[in-house]
């Protein structure tokens, strides 16, 4: 049986000492032909030189909006990321190169929003 010491500390300020345990049981058989070995109950202890603390705390409001505001960037970040795939990537650049045989030789630039510049006038596709 182990024993481990544990202190609650709860954010009203009450304390509470109090021990887990933790047991481990082993069983074996005995032949009573051999007459080997003895039938009982045997009890180890271990106590544990290390002391739990557990601490209540409460987390203040900017904390809680904090957290809310970075669960809510994670979720914005990960749709940004999969809007991006490879799939849609290719899409773009196929955009591109239609605008491209659209416009003919006389196109200077054509980006991933198949915006064209031609003779210095940006048009879309």
């Amino acid at each position: 049986m182990q024993v481990v010491p544990t202190d609650y500390n709860y954010a009203n300020g009450r304390k509470l000492l109090t021990n887990q345990f933790s047991v481990t049981d082993h069983m074996r058989k005995l032949d009573s032909r051999s007459g080997r070995g003895l039938p009982g109950v045997f009890f180890f202890y271990d106590i544990s030189p290390i002391r739990v603390r557990i601490e209540e705390k409460r987390r203040s409001f900017l904390s809680f909006l904090t957290s809310v505001c970075a669960i809510i960037g994670g979720v914005f970040t990960v749709r940004v990321a999969v809007a991006r795939s490879p799939t849609s990537a290719r899409t773009r650049v196929n955009d591109c190169f239609r605008c491209r045989r659209s416009w003919g030789s006389s196109t200077r630039l054509c980006t991933g929003c198949c915006s064209v510049r031609r003779a210095g006038v940006l048009a879309g596709c």
